[in-house]
């Protein structure tokens, strides 16, 4: 139940995403934009909507809900990656881009 409030909050996320010129008031998120655009060629609108995954997915990797890895793409183009969490609770080990997870059948709801 919970990932699928989790899917469901995600999908109105990226459907409320418009043309917003959003200012960047945080220095930090600032400076990510500017690597950000130069670095992996996104317009001002990807950057925007990659600091709101990012803050999103920080949040809820701080509630103690989300332990994962998250690629967000658009027309074959990277508009964020990233990994929260331990991959593995007895070694401390931190979850990577190439992390191996045992889905099963969780990824059936996504891919159909």
């Amino acid at each position: 139940m919970n990932r699928a409030l989790l899917l469901i909050l995600l999908l109105i996320m990226f459907l409320s995403c418009g043309n917003s010129s959003t200012a960047f008031s945080d220095p930090k998120l600032s400076e990510l934009s500017a690597i950000a655009e130069s670095k992996y060629k996104l317009s001002k609108e990807q950057v925007t909507l990659a600091t709101r995954i990012d803050s999103l997915f920080k949040r809820f990797y701080r509630m103690g809900q989300f332990n994962g890895s998250v690629l967000v793409a658009k027309a074959g183009k990277i508009i964020y990656k990233n990994s929260f969490g331990i991959l593995d609770k007895s070694t401390n080990e931190a979850l990577t881009d190439s992390s191996m997870f045992q889905l099963a059948s969780v990824s059936k709801v996504i891919t159909a």
